[in-house]
């Protein structure tokens, strides 16, 4: 069991390493055909995309990840059932609506810089990106990780191939590269849609037919989970906002280099762990019920120690590869050296929660879920408007590792309150249990005699 886990957790790393790779050698491509003005116009985009595809996704991913585990092969293909269908229902109408209301999108979102065929073209983009996460969990909930990764290196090594043919023979610019990026996810994530539609037929038709008494429920438990993803994302972007409005775009451009490095670690190591570990220990509490308390108490020490492991192995790599990146970064970025250590303590605290975090998924703890992160957004937000004016990036920085450190803390308090609860619970039902069994045999003494 431990070998397949790493073999796994080898394999999600290898590919998240090669994908972000493929990401740097794009950039120069990118830069040389775009402008400025449509490079923002390209980060507006992508921005909009992941925002769109969080709240169009109605949080039915996260309803997922909190039931899937408490059924069997039967209730699992009801309940991916339901969700698609459900997701269709009421996603089509909204991007309708939006597309008929799209020179507000323009104006709010892209600053009436965007044209009408890059809008259609994003709204699709999110349309099938939340299919495209969707599948991806359940190949991380069903174990098929080698699936799942060859999907992923496969889709992006095509979207780069058609992002160089359009930049060079349709000259369209970011219509260009967001094309790129829906044709790649049609072509290779299309026969897998195709193939769950035809797998599923049966249990799609049933569930046409009672899937309006369980819409509420699903909207119930998954919307709560969409402003905590939208606080998930001001806190990985937020505070370049703020850098940019109250110190200098210089610092933004320094700060982002720093970050970068973290970045690479928390794909690699954090989104590895989510993709292996979590599915790995949500089916141990799920076929051990009965221990569900020594599985916890194994878990944090596992969360411990490799929080421990990771912080000894940046701060020796990063006094290791210091030399080095003076002669790889140009002297314009070589001050964001300072920063790159700093940065990945904020990444392993958030590696922690993640670890802390598991339990309550399994206790289907939604609103705790959803709104842990509000108190840390909104303490990141206020940190960084009073230190970002005076101490400019390590205001930044501090922000950000504090942040961190109070959602780790709430989600671990929690975690622990979880445990101890259900640990009374379970010793109270076992003595009640022997108590029972004591008496039954007691009267059949008495019976006997």
């Amino acid at each position: 069991m431990k070998n397949r886990l790493l073999k796994h957790f080898i394999q999600c790393a290898t590919t998240s390493l090669l994908c972000r790779g493929l990401i740097f050698l794009m950039a120069p491509i990118t830069v040389s055909f775009l402008s400025p003005s449509e490079f923002g116009l390209l980060s507006l985009t992508n921005s909009f995309v992941v925002i769109m595809t969080i709240i169009i996704g109605l949080g039915l991913r996260n309803v997922l990840s909190l039931e899937y585990f408490h059924g069997n092969k039967e209730t699992r293909t009801k309940l991916i059932s339901d969700l698609i269908i459900t997701y269709f229902l009421i996603a089509l109408p909204i991007f309708g609506f939006l597309l008929i209301n799209q020179s507000i999108i323009n104006h709010y979102f892209f600053c009436n810089q965007s044209s009408t065929s890059l809008i259609v073209i994003s709204f699709t983009l999110c349309f099938f990106m939340f299919l495209v996460e969707f599948f991806q969990q359940l190949l991380q909930y069903q174990a098929q990780i080698s699936l799942a990764t060859k999907l992923q290196l496969t889709t992006a090594v095509c979207t780069v191939l058609l992002t160089i043919f359009f930049l060079s023979f349709f000259h369209l610019g970011v219509t260009s590269i967001i094309t790129a990026q829906l044709l790649a996810i049609l072509l290779i994530y299309g026969k897998s849609f195709i193939a769950i539609a035809i797998h599923n037929r049966n249990a799609i038709f049933l569930s046409l037919n009672k899937i309006t008494k369980r819409i509420p429920y699903y909207l119930n438990s998954g919307l709560p989970f969409i402003p905590g993803m939208l606080c998930n994302w001001i806190m990985a972007s937020g505070d370049r906002w703020f850098l940019a409005n109250y110190s200098t775009l210089h610092n933004v451009g320094i700060y982002t280099i720093a970050d970068a490095f973290g970045s690479l670690f928390h794909i690699i190591v954090s989104n590895s762990i989510i993709a292996v570990y979590l599915p790995h220990l949500l089916q141990q509490f799920a076929d051990h019920k009965d221990k569900l308390p020594i599985l916890e108490s194994n878990n944090k020490k596992i969360m411990y120690l490799s929080m421990a492991g990771a912080f000894i192995v940046v701060t020796i790599g990063y006094f290791i590869t210091r030399p080095i990146l003076f002669y790889i970064l140009p002297y314009a970025y070589q001050e964001a050296i300072s920063y790159i250590w700093l940065t990945f303590i904020g990444y392993i605290l958030l590696m922690g929660t993640y670890f802390a975090s598991i339990f309550i998924q399994f206790q289907k703890k939604a609103y705790f879920l959803s709104l842990s992160l509000l108190l840390p957004a909104l303490f990141n937000i206020i940190l960084n408007r009073l230190l970002i004016p005076h101490f400019a990036i390590y205001g930044c920085i501090t922000a950000t590792i504090s942040a961190y450190l109070l959602y780790f803390c709430i989600t671990l308090l929690y975690n622990y309150r979880l445990q101890a609860r259900y640990t009374f619970f379970f010793t109270a039902q076992y003595q009640k249990e022997n108590e029972s069994i004591i008496m039954s045999k007691s009267t059949g003494k008495r019976k006997r005699a």
